[in-house]
C-alpha cells in the first residue's frame, strides 16, 4: 500500500471513529428521527445534492491548498480551513452572533468543530489529495444524511467529539505521514509540530466555552448595575458558585 492509500485509509478511520463517538455520545443522551426524507426519491436527491457538493468542495479545496502550500504550508491550512469553514456556515449564523447563551452556544456546537474539520480536510488534501479528504469528510456527511436515527447531543457533547477529534487526528495523520515519508524518496513534508498549536488553542477556548457559560460549578457574570455599592460597582466582574439549596451562607 502506498502513502496516499494509506492516509485515505486512515482518514476513513478517523471518521468512523468521530461517529462513533456521536453514537456513544447519543447513548448518554437521547437519539432522535432524521429530518430527512427516507423515500427512494428523497434518498437519490439527497445523495446526488450532498455527493456533488461534496466533491466539487474538495476538488477545490486541494487544488487550492496544494497552490497555495508550496512555500508556506501553514498559513496555507490555516487560510483555506477558515475559508472553507466561512463558506460551509451560513453568513447570517456568523452575522447575527450576539453576546448571549446561544451565540455561545453556535461558537461550541457549529463554529469550532467545523473549523476543526476544515483544518483536518485541508491536510489530508495536501497530504493526500482529494481523495483523502472526501474518506473523512464522506463518512461524517452520510451519517448525518442518511442514517434513520441520529444521536440527540447537547451542545456541549457535540462541541467535544466535533472539536476534539479532528485535532487529534490532525497530530495523528502528520505524525503517520512524517514517519513513512522518512523511508521513501523525500516527499514535502508537512511542517512537524504545527497541530500540537492548535490542539492547545481548541481545547483552550473550549473549556473558556463551558466555563463562561456555566457548564462548571462556578462562572463569571458582570455587574450590569450600581445596586450593590459599594461593595461593587457596575462593570465588574464576579465569580458565581453554585451551592446546594441547604447550604448556609457564612
Amino acid at each position: 500500500m502506498n502513502l496516499k492509500s494509506a492516509i485515505i485509509l486512515l482518514a476513513l478511520m478517523i471518521g468512523f471513529f468521530q461517529v462513533f463517538l456521536y453514537v456513544i455520545g447519543g447513548l448518554f443522551s437521547s437519539f432522535g428521527k432524521s429530518p430527512y426524507s427516507f423515500t427512494p426519491t428523497g434518498i437519490l436527491t439527497n445523495l446526488i445534492f450532498v455527493g456533488s457538493m461534496l466533491v466539487g468542495m474538495e476538488l477545490s479545496r486541494a487544488w487550492l491548498i496544494n497552490h497555495l502550500g508550496r512555500r508556506h504550508t501553514f498559513l496555507a491550512l490555516a487560510f483555506v480551513g477558515l475559508l472553507y469553514t466561512l463558506l460551509s456556515i451560513p453568513l447570517t449564523q456568523i452575522t447575527g452572533l450576539r453576546p448571549e447563551l446561544e451565540s455561545i452556544t453556535f461558537l461550541n456546537s457549529s463554529l469550532l468543530p467545523s473549523l476543526a474539520e476544515n483544518l483536518l480536510a485541508s491536510l489530508l488534501a495536501l497530504l493526500a489529495g482529494p481523495l483523502a479528504a472526501i474518506a473523512y469528510r464522506g463518512m461524517l456527511q452520510g451519517f448525518w444524511w442518511f442514517c434513520p436515527v441520529l444521536p440527540d447531543l447537547s451542545w456541549a457533547f457535540k462541541g467535544l467529539i466535533g472539536t476534539a477529534v479532528p485535532i487529534v487526528g490532525m497530530v495523528a495523520v502528520n505524525s503517520f505521514y512524517s514517519i513513512k515519508a522518512g523511508h521513501g524518496k523525500p516527499r514535502r513534508q508537512a511542517k512537524e509540530g504545527f497541530p500540537v498549536g492548535w490542539i492547545i488553542t481548541s481545547i483552550i477556548c473550549v473549556v473558556i466555552i463551558w466555563f463562561s457559560v456555566g457548564l462548571f460549578p462556578f462562572h463569571p457574570s458582570l455587574v450590569a448595575s450600581g445596586s450593590m455599592r459599594p461593595m461593587m460597582d457596575a462593570g465588574d466582574v464576579v465569580i458565581i458558585a453554585k451551592l446546594p439549596a441547604c447550604a448556609e451562607l457564612p
